[in-house]
């Protein structure tokens, strides 16, 4: 009972399909792609430290 309330609470009881037209496009925006870029970046920096 805690857990079919708990889902009520985060209101999965309320689905909705996800649309899938422009679902790449919208996954992988320029902005993405360049926070991805600064984020790998990062990383090889602390790789080699």
């Amino acid at each position: 009972m805690k857990i079919l309330s708990s889902k009520y609470w985060a209101g999965l009881n309320n689905y909705q399909p996800i649309i899938t037209e422009n679902l790449y496009l919208d996954l992988n925006s320029s902005s993405s792609v360049a926070l991805n870029n600064r984020l790998y970046e990062e990383c090889t920096y602390l790789i080699e430290k």
